[in-house]
């Protein structure tokens, strides 16, 4: 449907491999006064970003040998300069993401980095600090002499840019790949078909758009609205989004677009009045995700953290999704904590009334658009008391969590259980757990063989008459049931059984990337050396990574942090 939509995006991803882009996102202090103000996306890392310490950290590589090899055979048969450019772009990339000192060296960057991203239209424009320009310049000369692509250099007020013509398929499109650098800035973006000479003038900031992010206020809105206190902050405009996607000229995305599009028939389902109105509408209630991040070294080690929140002023359904939050378990963190942890916050007494409400606020009005008629249809099809089944079998229930703390691989291959040992802890929460038991036995009668009194501890190493891999403990503490084995689920089950289970959050998540990785790297060395070898990188990865959602009255907030594990 859109040829040039997908060039695009090939070429949007050769921006993306410029430069480390997802931590070099920062400007300076003029760099509001450069962003269009019906920008759809925009993130900014205002203060210096350790580049060196999160490629030392966090870096593994993109491809494995054989994919690797298969790229560069792959390369041999390509005949077209552009393709081959990108090729070699690509595959260096990949290949200096495992080496900071070469990463950093050939793209001329310094240990720390500062700057910023945002669109301009469709259209991507990355800035990043340069501390070498001709280093940089020299390893895009490299890709030229070996692909046979050449660049011109052309002029805009007082700023000069590389330009690549890519021919990226046999159509005769060709996009402008612009390359600029000025006063220690590198600027990277996509030219004809897309901009206009006066837009690409905006990009290099030798020119100001005629009503800037500056001028619109919003990120100080954000900041506010939020509670955000960091300026490494950015947004997803659902606003613009939505005329971009629904009108023909409503914004900069949306001229783009029309451009683009092939064959207007095609898109005339949902590129109209009506969808345009009714998408505005739902916009309204949720005009933006917002997000900051903070990074830190501590001791030599690159942390960091942050938020995003999807933003609503919909207070129906915020509060019919308050009611539905549960209970998520405290287990700690470091090595004391679990290597793996998954818990989902869920109030089962209220689930059917804030489904119900949920499903009633889609309905209260016929849509025309095809798209959100198609989803009434399908909500029509489930009456407010289908929506309550689940909560039947989960009676008092305000939480579900599994954490697994330690576990071993059999490493001779002899067993036929690939996981000899497993040291794991199960939780339900509820206000009365002894009822989760009773209920779940009147549907499944073989879970009558775990119930236990409150207070009491069973083990248990069958169901069923079927033998378990190994003996578990079921024990009825506090709020919670909790089916566990090994010494360090023991220790977090007494934790956990202290813990009211009182509303928190709605879901959770842990990795210990280094401790989940060791045993399966250890089988791996035993029976196949040479996949270990590929998998190395990761497996050393030093970060211990937590995220939870939650709802408040801002919206969804997701929140995450990631830590090293060895300080």
């Amino acid at each position: 449907m859109m040829k040039k939509l997908g060039l695009s995006v090939i070429a949007a991803a050769v921006i993306a491999g410029g430069v480390y882009i997802n931590q070099t996102q920062t400007g300076g202090a003029g760099m509001l006064e450069q962003v269009p103000a019906d920008t759809v996306f925009f993130a900014a890392q205002v203060t210096p970003f350790p580049l060196r310490a999160q490629l030392e950290q966090y870096s593994a590589p993109l491809l494995s040998e054989q994919e690797r090899v298969m790229m560069e055979q792959e390369l041999e048969d390509m005949t077209q300069p552009s393709a081959r450019f990108l090729m070699h772009w690509f595959i260096h990339y990949a290949e200096a993401l495992t080496s900071p000192d070469k990463f950093i060296e050939d793209y001329g960057l310094a240990d720390e980095v500062t700057g910023y991203t945002y669109a301009l239209g469709m259209t991507p424009v990355l800035k990043s600090s340069l501390a070498h320009p001709d280093k940089l310049f020299a390893t895009l000369d490299r890709f030229e002499q070996q692909s046979g692509q050449t660049h011109e250099m052309r002029t805009l007020g007082d700023r000069q840019a590389r330009v690549y013509p890519l021919d990226l398929d046999d159509t005769g499109e060709v996009i402008e790949l612009w390359v600029a650098h000025h006063q220690g800035e590198l600027t990277l973006t996509l030219g004809a078909p897309f901009l206009t000479e006066a837009q690409i003038t905006q990009t290099l900031g030798a020119s100001q758009p005629a009503r800037s992010l500056a001028d619109s206020g919003e990120v100080a809105q954000i900041k506010t609205r939020n509670g955000f206190s960091s300026d490494n902050l950015g947004f997803i405009n659902h606003k613009q989004l939505v005329i971009g996607l629904f009108s023909q000229d409503g914004n900069e995305f949306a001229r783009q677009m029309t451009k683009l599009i092939d064959n207007p028939s095609e898109v005339v389902s949902f590129r109209n009045p009506e969808c345009l109105s009714e998408w505005s509408a739902i916009a309204d209630n949720w005009p933006r995700t917002s997000f900051e991040n903070d990074y830190r070294l501590e001791a030599g080690k690159l942390a960091m953290e942050g938020q995003m929140v999807v933003e609503s002023y919909n207070g129906v359904i915020l509060d019919a999704l308050m009611q539905m939050r549960g209970f998520l378990p405290d287990l700690g963190k470091g090595a004391a904590g679990p290597l793996l942890s998954a818990a989902l916050g869920l109030n089962a007494d209220k689930l059917q009334g804030s489904l119900t409400t949920i499903r009633d606020q889609w309905l209260e009005q016929e849509y025309q658009c095809q798209a959100l008629g198609e989803i009434q249809d399908e909500l029509k099809m489930m009456p407010p008391e289908t929506l309550g089944l689940f909560a039947g079998f989960t009676d008092g229930v305000q939480g579900i969590s599994l954490s697994i703390f330690d576990y071993a691989l059999d490493q001779q291959g002899v067993s036929s259980e690939m996981i000899e040992r497993v040291d794991m802890l199960m939780s339900f929460s509820a206000k009365d757990p002894g009822k989760i038991v009773a209920t779940g036995a009147a549907a499944f009668p073989p879970l009558a063989e775990v119930k236990v009194a409150p207070g009491e501890k069973k083990q248990v190493d069958q169901v069923m008459g079927q033998s378990l891999p190994q003996t578990m403990t079921v024990e009825q503490a506090g709020e919670h049931l909790l089916i566990y084995s090994g010494l360090k689920s023991e220790a977090a089950a007494q934790t956990l059984g202290m813990q009211p289970a009182n509303p928190n959050g709605l879901f959770s998540m842990v990795l210990d990337y280094r401790r989940a990785m060791e045993p399966m790297m250890q089988l791996l060395s035993a029976i196949e050396p040479e996949a270990a070898a590929e998998l190395a990188t990761y497996s050393e990865m030093d970060a211990r990574l937590s995220m939870e959602m939650d709802v408040d009255s801002r919206g969804l907030v997701l929140t995450y942090d990631q830590q090293p594990t060895q300080r």
